[in-house]
């Protein structure tokens, strides 16, 4: 089984996590003079996607391994927990390539089952727990440092 097949059937809903995360972030943490719903999710949208396709691949990837790892451990439960601090930036590769050993065995087919046996908010909540760290590191406290902000209207950063 080779991830690298899967990455592009799932990093647009990675990259949809990433902008609704993010849009709800900056709806918490910044200030704008505007009705929010909009502007956040066009500055989210924008700042994302304009972001590396490399680092939306990454957190895909990272997405893949940790679910599915975690959908096997329900009905292997010799295999141990993930370390919680995984969840947090994708550089945490030596427990993620760890990992990934652990679930080489699995063929394509159920590699694909545990991935699209799970319903949308399923997923979402696994993208919230794997992903929600580096959309914070990697996304929020980014984007305070460029322009994208002031351009869009924003005022204020009120959380850093």
């Amino acid at each position: 089984m080779n991830i690298e097949n899967f990455i592009p059937s799932y990093v647009g809903e990675v990259t949809s996590f990433c902008v609704e995360d993010l849009a709800g972030i900056l709806y918490k943490c910044v200030e704008h003079p505007e009705p929010r719903k909009e502007v956040d999710w066009r500055t989210a949208e924008s700042y994302i996607k304009n972001n590396s396709i490399e680092n939306l691949e990454n957190l895909t990837r990272k997405f893949l391994i940790l679910t599915s790892y975690e959908e096997l451990r329900k009905n292997r439960t010799h295999l141990p927990e993930i370390v919680k601090d995984i969840y947090g930036k994708v550089e945490d590769f030596y427990e993620l390539k760890s990992i990934k050993e652990r679930i080489l065995f699995l063929n394509n087919q159920e590699f694909s089952s545990l991935i699209n046996g799970l319903d949308y908010n399923q997923r979402r909540a696994y993208q919230k727990i794997f992903l929600g760290r580096d959309v914070w590191d990697d996304f929020y406290q980014k984007i305070q440092d460029s322009e994208i902000l002031k351009q869009n209207g924003y005022t204020g950063v009120v959380m850093g």
